[in-house]
């Protein structure tokens, strides 16, 4: 057990934006990186998805990328959401706390050709 308490060296707010549809759900297909590993772990606390606009029912997809190999480690429910000025796009909070390696990825991909903003929170140690 610690004595005293761990900070992050560096914070880590990583972002990417998907737009090509991938059904797949096997690490292949188009596959927006996030967030890299540094040299020493990396953790994520927690990813938020936000649609820039209208979505359909669908999933948005994150993959953990280790040994040149995507693999499906979490999905969320997409809903219908037809924004207008009361009604805002669709949005999402995941709360993963995942540890990264060196050179490992946080990677995410949509079902449809919808565009999503992923952003992952947390840092490195």
């Amino acid at each position: 057990m610690a004595t005293s308490p761990l900070y992050y060296a560096n914070v880590i707010d990583g972002v990417g934006y998907l737009s090509t549809a991938n059904t797949n759900r096997d690490g292949s297909g188009t596959i927006v990186d996030i967030v890299t590993g540094g040299a020493s772990r990396t953790t994520i606390e927690r990813v938020e998805i936000k649609a820039v606009g209208n979505t359909s029912a669908g999933m948005v997809r994150l993959y953990l990328y280790t040994a040149a190999t995507y693999r499906l480690i979490y999905e969320t429910a997409v809903t219908l959401v037809v924004v207008d000025k009361s009604t805002p796009s669709f949005s999402v909070s995941v709360p993963i706390n995942i540890n990264l390696a060196s050179a490992e990825k946080l990677g995410a991909s949509t079902e449809k050709g919808e565009p999503f903003v992923v952003a992952a929170f947390g840092g490195d140690y």
